[in-house]
This record gives C-alpha cells, sequence and structure tokens, in this order.
C-alpha cells in the first residue's frame, strides 16, 4: 500500500469518524456529567468551557442550571462544549494511525484506525464534553513517548511490540467485560487502553497478513489474532447496526430522542401522561415532555 494511498484512506476514515460523532453530538442530549463539567470549564476557562465563551453565559450557576437556566439555547450550549472532544478524538486518531504506520507500515495503520474509527466506546465518548477522551489522548500519547524511548534503546523492537500484545489480549478482554450491562465498573474506566489495543491488533494483523515485519507469533499466536479479529469485527458490527445510538455504557443521553418520539407519539394519538424512570441531567420538560411522572430511577 503506497504512502498517497494511504494518507487518502486515513483521510476518509477520519472524516467518517468526524461525520459519525458530529451527528451523534447534535442527536443526543446530555450525558450525567456534562452539565458540570460545562460549568466548571466555562468558570475556569478549561476545555470544555472555552467555545462556550463565544456565548454570552452567566458564570454564576452551576450543574443542570447552567445548562438550562442560562442565556444561551441548551442544544446549542451542549454542541459547542462538546466540540473539543470531538478535535481531540480525531487528532488521536491520527496518532493512532501514525504509531501502527511507524511500526508495522501502512497497512497496520489503515487496520488500526479502522478499529479506533468503529469503536463504540471511542465514538460515545468523543460526542460529549467529559473528561474521559481528554484523559484517554493523554495516556496514549504518554504510552507513544515510552514506546518511542524504548524503541531508541533496544535493537529489539519486533520483540518489544510483541511483549506489550502479551499483556494486550487480556487488557481487551477485560475492557469487553466491563461494557457488559452488569458489569459496575463502566467501559469509560478502560477506555485509555483501546487506542493502544488498536494499534498493536493493526500491527499483528497486518504483519501477520504479509509476512513482513511482523514478530515471531509463538504457538498461540494464532488463537489471539483470531480472538482479537472476532473482537474487532464484533465491535465494528455493534457500531453499524446501532446507528447513532452506540453508547459503550447510558448516562442519560437518550432523553432528546425519547422526546422526538413522544412528540411523534402525541402527533398519533393525541396527548398522553408519559410515566419516566430517569437517571441523568437532561430537563424532560426541554424536549417537550410536559405531562410527565417521575419514577425513581
Amino acid at each position: 500500500m503506497t504512502g498517497r494511498y494511504t494518507g487518502w484512506i486515513a483521510g476518509g476514515l477520519l472524516a467518517v469518524f468526524a461525520a459519525l460523532v458530529g451527528l451523534s453530538m447534535e442527536a443526543h442530549g446530555p450525558a450525567f456529567p456534562e452539565p458540570a463539567n460545562m460549568a466548571d470549564g466555562y468558570g475556569r476557562w478549561r476545555l470544555t468551557g472555552l467555545p462556550l465563551r463565544l456565548l454570552a453565559l452567566r458564570p454564576a450557576i452551576g450543574g443542570d442550571e447552567f445548562l438550562y437556566r442560562n442565556l444561551a439555547d441548551p442544544d446549542r450550549m451542549l454542541f459547542l462544549a462538546r466540540l473539543p472532544s470531538l478535535v481531540l478524538g480525531l487528532s488521536l486518531g491520527g496518532l493512532v494511525f501514525h504509531w501502527a504506520a511507524r511500526i508495522g507500515g501502512g497497512a497496520a495503520g489503515i487496520l488500526a484506525l479502522t478499529a479506533y474509527v468503529f469503536c463504540p466506546a471511542i465514538l460515545d465518548h468523543a460526542g460529549l464534553a467529559t473528561n474521559d477522551l481528554p484523559g484517554t489522548a493523554a495516556v496514549t500519547a504518554g504510552f507513544y513517548a515510552l514506546h518511542r524511548l524504548i524503541a531508541r534503546t533496544t535493537t529489539t523492537g519486533s520483540d518489544l511490540t510483541f511483549n506489550l500484545w502479551g499483556w494486550a489480549m487480556p487488557a481487551t478482554l477485560l475492557f469487553f467485560i466491563a461494557a457488559l450491562p452488569h458489569m459496575r465498573i463502566g467501559a469509560r474506566t478502560l477506555l485509555p487502553l483501546v487506542p493502544v489495543l488498536c494499534v498493536l491488533g493493526g500491527q499483528m494483523v497486518a504483519g501477520a497478513a504479509s509476512g513482513k515485519g511482523a514478530p515471531t507469533l509463538p504457538p498461540d499466536g494464532r488463537v489471539r489474532m483470531l480472538v482479537a479479529g472476532l473482537l474487532a469485527a464484533w465491535m465494528m458490527a455493534g457500531t453499524l447496526r446501532a446507528g447513532l445510538h452506540f453508547h459503550a455504557e447510558d448516562m442519560g443521553q437518550d432523553l432528546k430522542s425519547l422526546g422526538d418520539w413522544y412528540e411523534a407519539d402525541q402527533a398519533r394519538h393525541g396527548p398522553a401522561e408519559l410515566i419516566l424512570s430517569y437517571y441523568g441531567a437532561g430537563d424532560p420538560r426541554y424536549y417537550g415532555m410536559l405531562k410527565t411522572q417521575a419514577l425513581a430511577p
């Protein structure tokens, strides 16, 4: 795969990522931590609050009131506050591509970036005004810097890559166990592992397919590659099946979608009371759910 075509493909994948995350940002209501992060970021000039400086807002109020009792439209505030996460997500995707391509060539970079672009956890958090993706970007940059430092002091770069892969597979399984519905630790806790796993997976699969530049696989290497391939296929299929609702964990983002459904249902069947069990930061009244009976979540 030539460098010119590799660059175009990588750019196309990042464009797909930007489109998916951008549409998700527009479609979803606030996740539970977002209003507090927005108020804090606006008051202290932190990342999520910087785009909000384009608006004339009241910084003295915090939490949910900052979003719903301020001087600007809540949806516009939410979209602007989420933009830094999108920019970081694109930058992190570029780093994943560069890192994998540096280790295993252009094909490895494309495979790693594909896994990153279609990862539900990354897509979810790249469209939220939370601290999860900035933390993930910082950890990944640290891993990259450490890898470069070690590579300069050792002559066994392939062994280094394989040794990293040795702990990457258990980490992958731990991540997907954390994402299961009844687990309480949450996928975002392990989010910093995802970009590194994408890099290693892309390098291993591309190296094995080409027979060049890949570390020598031990007897169980094919099993590890098979598991990695199945996990990647399951991850991409789940993302495509979910459309814009690719939540790695539910933090109340779908209240806006529920409001759209409720409005359409009332248009078809007339006004009706909605019994709502909801744990999140959104205001049902803002999304048209005026006749709501609240239940404990």
